[in-house]
């Protein structure tokens, strides 16, 4: 039997084009053409139906990669249509899809076989499953469906992890760097692209920018486009310094991402795109060898900003109110007393992601009924709703995150971990580490930097330790 699996997996071929720019290019234009027409539950259905036939046919699964950046981009701006009994029919066709997919390569490729030692990140993923799914165990009467949501949601992503360990960068981890990079530079095109769009629908991009929620997407208000547009300033300033004759010319793209950011009057994602930013010039610069190209697109970069901010001058208190309001002109620091206030009631476990489901405040004025209350601040988030239990488990997930994105010093990873230190510092002052598809992305990034390491690097903790106590008891015999 597994010489026969041995036999087919050396015929395997795989499809180039699942590999390539033009795959993540076509999938791009697809996202946005149906975000732009509406189209939202035949766009799911088709990712969901994508994701399964590229589970079944490649033995790398990087392709899956950009489908899990673009994925709520399809969402478009009546996403009450998502939850018709219609629309439920094309969810399970899709969702069957993607489980034969799934079944498929389990059987076909065996992606746990000769799986190796444990990593660390992942063993700091199931603490950080376990925190909130343990979260608010203490609180009585809770609805029983969302903590079902919150405990699956803690599986997969336990389960997300482990897997996508040995999956993902299979047969070339230099690809899979690659094309976690072009994920995040499509999702960011694609949300410049809505954001241009929804300005031109507005018959007044000047009153929309200065009104700022009249700008909203569908699936995003502007801070979060805001927030998917700044990930690709670091990658694109890394990709600028890449000693390459023309690799000047990124620049250009990220001065783009840094002007989108600005029309969304995001001061959060404003604040971390700018000190982002300074900080990946100064550790990359070092490393151009085209300086001459690289300082005089920047200089003429920054006196078209000058030149800007000097004509506007008079105009821009107008054009981005919402810039210059102060910290709690939006109710964050009210979140945050009332997030510390609920955590002094449930000290030990919190009061769970589910307390005060779809809870609206003025800062969060569009929440779902499924939506959890957002404290807008990712410490007070996890201390109210997993408490100290939680604060205490998060700690494994950090360490070994930025440990295992550290430890190989590879620019091009380095500029991935600044993607994820944009999305983390922008949750010091908003929601997103706990939204699903930033908590998996995360994930993938990280996974991407433990395949650029050694086999025996980023390993947990856990060996060390066994390893400790033979050599103690050796010594005591």
């Amino acid at each position: 039997m597994d010489s026969t699996a041995n036999k087919r997996l050396k015929t395997y071929k795989e499809n180039p084009f699942f590999y390539s720019s033009r795959f993540i290019f076509v999938l791009s234009a697809f996202v946005y053409l149906f975000w732009l027409f509406d189209l939202s539950v035949y766009g799911i259905m088709l990712i969901l139906v994508l994701c399964g036939v590229l589970f079944a046919l490649c033995r790398d699964l990087s392709p899956v990669v950009p489908l899990f950046f673009v994925f709520v981009q399809v969402i478009g701006q009546n996403p009450d249509n998502l939850v018709s009994l219609y629309s439920l029919y094309f969810y399970i066709a899709g969702i069957c899809v993607l489980v034969a997919g799934l079944v498929i390569h389990f059987i076909r490729f065996k992606p746990f076989r000769n799986y190796g030692k444990i990593k660390g990140f992942a063993v700091g993923v199931c603490f950080a499953s376990l925190a909130m799914m343990l979260g608010g165990i203490s609180v009585t009467g809770r609805d029983a469906l969302p903590v079902v949501l919150i405990v699956v949601f803690g599986l997969v992503s336990c389960g997300a992890v482990f897997f996508f360990i040995p999956a993902l960068g299979r047969d070339s981890s230099r690809r899979l760097t690659k094309t976690v990079m072009n994920a995040v530079i499509a999702s960011s095109v694609i949300a410049i692209a809505q954001l241009v769009t929804l300005l031109i629908q507005s018959g007044d991009p000047i009153g929309a920018v200065a009104s700022k929620y009249s700008l909203n997407a569908g699936y995003a208000h502007p801070n979060y486009l805001a927030n998917i547009i700044a990930r690709s300033i670091p990658v694109a300033i890394w990709l600028s310094v890449s000693n390459k004759r023309y690799s000047f010319l990124w620049l250009f793209f990220a001065y783009i991402c840094g002007v989108s950011i600005l029309l969304t009057s995001s001061r959060a994602t404003l604040l971390v795109a700018v000190i982002v930013s300074i900080v990946c010039v100064v550790y990359y610069f070092p490393k151009l060898d085209y300086k001459l190209n690289w300082i005089c697109t920047f200089c003429i970069l920054l006196g078209i900003t000058m030149t800007g901010a000097g004509l506007l001058s008079d105009k821009l208190s107008a054009l981005f109110p919402n810039i210059f309001k102060g910290i709690n002109s939006n109710g964050r620091i009210d979140l945050w007393n009332l997030g510390i206030e609920r955590f002094l009631k449930k000290p030990i476990f919190g009061v769970g992601l589910d307390f005060d489901l779809g809870g609206r405040t003025e800062l969060n004025p569009t929440n779902s009924p499924y939506t959890p209350f957002w404290y807008h601040n990712t410490v007070v988030q996890i201390l109210c709703c997993t408490g100290i239990f939680g604060l205490l488990a998060f700690i494994p997930y950090f360490y070994h995150q930025y440990r295992t994105m550290l430890i190989g010093k590879k620019p091009a990873i380095i500029s991935l971990l600044f993607v994820i230190v944009t999305i983390q510092a922008i949750s010091l002052l908003d929601v997103f580490f706990f939204t699903p598809q930033e908590f998996l992305q995360m994930i993938i990034i990280t996974v991407a930097g433990i395949k650029a390491l050694p086999e025996d690097k980023g390993n947990s903790h856990i060996y060390d330790l066994i390893k400790f106590i033979k050599l103690k008891k050796n010594k005591e015999v």
